[in-house]
């Protein structure tokens, strides 16, 4: 890969775009089975020295939006499961002076102390995966829920009023926001 000293942030997002190259692993889930999914580990793995070689360094914010505990019962009893949003901002900085923010919004649920930091992982792959056109793969239209509609509006509603807070006009479901 070669890189010119005149450079400019679009640049070395494309020269990012062109050279990566991620592969999801295989997440052992227990009970629940295996799956193959981008983590946060191996995305960072394969983005990070892109990002040095371009000359590029991200500054991570992330703010809480919404925090519930939720008493649910399973097979092993009744339990609180705590579900969070997240709200995460990058600034991208290039050499060159230019930068860029990118936002998202993650989700975390956890029955333990994990939610947050799952929201935070969720909303910072989003970004990163969108930012640099890294498809997943997964048509997540693809398979219906009977609560699909329910959980969209709810989710809907809760972006909107993201946005509307920070001043941004903008077309759900496009939860990824470039700004230049």
């Amino acid at each position: 890969m070669t890189i010119e000293n005149n450079q400019t942030i679009f640049d070395a997002i494309s020269n990012i775009m062109i050279n990566v190259d991620i592969e999801k692993d295989t997440i052992d889930a227990g009970k629940a089975g295996k799956y193959d999914a981008f983590t946060i580990d191996s995305v960072l793995k394969k983005i990070r020295p892109l990002l040095a070689a371009n000359k590029l360094i991200m500054s991570i914010k992330h703010k809480l939006v919404e925090s519930q505990y939720i008493d649910v019962e399973s097979a092993y009893g009744k339990k609180t499961k705590h579900n969070v949003i997240i709200e995460t901002f990058i600034e991208m900085k290039h050499v060159s002076g230019e930068n860029l923010e990118f936002q998202a919004i993650g989700e975390g649920s956890d029955n333990g102390d994990k939610a947050i930091s799952k929201a935070q992982t969720d909303s910072y792959k989003k970004i990163i995966l969108q930012m640099f056109a890294i498809s997943d793969g997964d048509d997540k239209d693809k398979i219906a829920n009977d609560k699909d509609e329910e959980i969209k509006n709810v989710s809907k509603k809760i972006y909107q009023n993201i946005m509307i807070r920070q001043g941004i006009n903008c077309n759900w479901p496009n939860y990824a926001i470039w700004q230049g």
